[in-house]
């Protein structure tokens, strides 16, 4: 196990008390409760209410790193003052791995799709758009809002979610949806336990995200006193300022990073001709945080991503110029990525399967031998929490009028996908990981159909697409991040565990709370971000609309392209596995067809070019001095960038988002 006990990795000394250094302490769960629905509030504002930037849908949420930020601030004043009041290590680490679980459900692709999803049939389904007769007889009962008078408030804003009115409109659904929400992402915990010693000690996994909390956070401040890191953090923010007063007074030159920023940024617009125009988004940026992120990582993952990204860029070019367009979305390339995602996780499985039989024998009772007297929480009791998890949001599936042999694959692809973010995170820590349209209710809807579903079938999987749209922001990822900085610090992670698992149910409430209580103050149709809430509304309803006009039923060509996918991804993990120096990771065919990338290949380029020139002419010592400048890139960006937005909130104004 990660253990280095140095002077600097421990909390404050060996005069510390023994119960600062567990990290789970009173004061830390006071700081977070407190901050969990101000945190909600402040993500729904900037993400839905104002358009002020998208916090959640990046790995490092950057609202809790500016919220970590100003706590180490403030605790390295008060350590000078009050030695025996400064939070220690742990305990900023236990802050911050709280705030990212309680950050998760209030995330663009959890609440805020959801609350759209579930309000949308009833204020769309118009005689005009034909839903009624369609599709209305198919609803579930009790998770959707269905009354008028509650929709037209939610609309049209002015009031208030705790008048009885509204509140009785929208109590049920909600009450609802916290219960399912705490057990469909309480389930993925007991993973986290089950995968932590392969994870931690055995593959020694790297978890590149969580090297800046870390490292901000030690006692010794070490990071705010290194030049190159103050260098960095200059280099971002001056951007940064300049256009955010470029965006207030536009008479102040703006410098250009953003993707479209600039029309000359975008080289789309210069590939007018076919087969050329099939480039799609095609454009160059230059976000700093994600420079650092990428410079953070192993050398061959960004040239990896880039070199797929082309790749996928020429198959849809090819595809055009070869006449194969008469198949929507040929060439699949997200089922491709769909079926790389899936290898990614069975090649880890498959890796370390004599551990996972081990854990079996041993939550069953088979095996004798104490393996997990060393974890949080014995392996029983974490196969029992998961087990616990899965069978109610099965249940409540069912309940919702799926099928239950679809019930039960629906959740078994749910739980594997947030697994494989987790996996994504600890191995290669890419800035984002989304998988936009590749959850459960979208795949089994396009491959399977209408012919072999039903109509019943569709419609509760529309229900469910709120919280399966992209994947982005889920808690499992934070949670075996949080079991890994709890180790380097030797803290508690018993009580951690404990922590993780009310910080769940505490963020669900916090997240439905804000985004409703937001809703009916400034309206879905009125302040809310122009457009916004009438497209995502529609969007699971519109998709339904669009499975029950397709004549077809099993579509082989996607499912096919799973199957390459799968097939190139473990091939080439396995090359890579016995060829020693191979410079590309097979990763990169996975994450490469996501809507970001667009915007991370050039950042993901220059952070390669920096390193290999560091490795060849520089050595070790200067990535390790890379590395604090890396950790100002991503410092700078997010503490100006989340100060432009705290500015928009309270002055009511639109400011400039750093990303996307």
């Amino acid at each position: 196990m990660d253990r280095q006990r140095s002077a600097n990795e421990t909390d404050a000394g060996a005069a510390s008390p023994s119960w600062r250094l567990r990290g789970v302490t009173a004061r830390v769960l006071l700081f977070a409760l407190v901050l969990a629905p101000l945190n909600a509030l402040w993500v729904i504002n900037i993400e839905g209410v104002r358009e002020l930037g998208q916090p959640t849908i990046v790995s490092l949420f950057f609202n809790v790193v500016f919220i970590l930020l100003v706590a180490t601030l403030l605790n390295h004043g008060i350590r000078r003052l009050r030695p025996a009041w400064a939070l220690s290590h742990a305990e900023l680490l236990v802050l911050y791995t709280l705030m990212s679980i309680l950050t998760s459900p209030s995330g663009l692709d959890t609440m805020q799709v959801l609350a759209f999803t579930i309000t949308g049939p009833y204020r769309f389904g118009t005689p005009e758009s034909g839903w009624r007769e369609l599709f209305f007889d198919y609803l579930p009962k009790g998770m959707i809002v269905e009354d008028t008078r509650t929709l037209g408030a939610l609309w049209e804003g002015g009031t208030r979610l705790y008048d009885p009115a509204n509140w009785q409109g929208v109590a049920g659904p909600l009450v609802r949806w916290w219960l399912f929400l705490s057990a469909l992402w309480l389930a993925p915990l007991g993973l986290a336990v089950i995968f932590r010693r392969r994870w931690i000690e055995s593959e020694r996994l790297t978890f590149p995200i969580v090297h800046l909390p870390f490292e901000m956070t030690r006692p010794d401040g070490r990071l705010f006193r290194s030049r190159l890191m103050w260098i960095g953090f200059a280099v971002a923010v001056i951007p940064n300022v300049l256009n955010g007063l470029h965006t207030l007074h536009p008479i102040v030159p703006q410098l250009p990073v953003k993707l479209n920023q600039l029309p000359g940024m975008n080289l789309q617009s210069q590939l007018l001709d076919r087969p050329w125009d099939a480039v799609g988004t095609f454009g160059l940026a230059f976000y700093p945080f994600i420079i650092g992120l990428a410079m953070l990582l192993p050398i061959e993952l960004p040239l990896s991503c880039v070199l797929f990204y082309f790749v996928f860029k020429a198959q849809a070019i090819t595809c055009v110029w070869l006449g194969l367009t008469h198949q929507p979305e040929f060439p699949y390339m997200k089922e491709q990525s769909f079926g790389g995602y899936v290898a990614l996780l069975a090649f880890s499985l498959y890796a370390g399967r004599t551990h996972y039989v081990d854990v079996i024998q041993r939550a069953f009772g088979t095996l004798r031998r104490p393996i997990d007297c060393g974890e949080p929480i014995s392996y029983r009791a974490a196969v029992i929490l998961f087990a616990a998890g899965a069978v109610y949001v099965i249940a409540e599936g069912i309940n919702q009028r799926l099928a239950p042999w679809l019930s039960v694959a629906f959740f078994a692809q749910y739980l594997m996908m947030t697994c494989i973010v987790g996996r994504i995170r600890a191995e290669m820590g890419l800035p984002t990981h989304e998988m936009e349209r590749l959850g459960p209710s979208v795949m089994f809807g396009n491959v399977f159909g209408k012919r072999l579903l039903g109509m019943q079938n569709l419609t509760s999987l529309s229900l469910f697409f709120g919280f399966t749209r992209g994947i982005r922001n889920v808690p499992f990822p934070h949670q075996a991040e949080g079991l890994k900085l709890i180790s380097r610090v030797d803290g508690d992670a018993r009580r951690l565990v404990l922590a993780m698992a009310g910080a769940v149910v505490v963020g669900v409430a916090c997240g439905l709370w804000a985004q409703f209580h937001c809703a009916f103050a400034n309206g879905f149709g009125a302040q809310w971000r122009p457009g916004y809430a009438d497209y995502l509304s529609r969007e699971a309803w519109l998709q339904l609309v669009g499975w029950a006009d397709a004549p077809g039923g099993f579509h082989s060509g996607r499912a096919t392209a799973s199957v390459i996918g799968f097939v190139f991804y473990f091939s080439a993990m396995a090359l890579r596995t016995s060829a020693l120096g191979w410079p590309i990771h097979p990763a990169g065919s996975a994450l490469s067809t996501t809507f970001f990338m667009d915007h991370m290949w050039c950042p993901f380029l220059i952070a390669y070019i920096v390193n290999a020139l560091l490795i060849r002419y520089g050595g070790p010592k200067a990535m390790n001095q890379a590395a604090l400048f890396a950790l100002g890139l991503i410092l700078g960006d997010v503490g100006s960038g989340c100060l432009w937005t705290l500015y928009g909130v309270f002055k009511h104004v639109t400011v400039w988002q750093f990303w996307p």
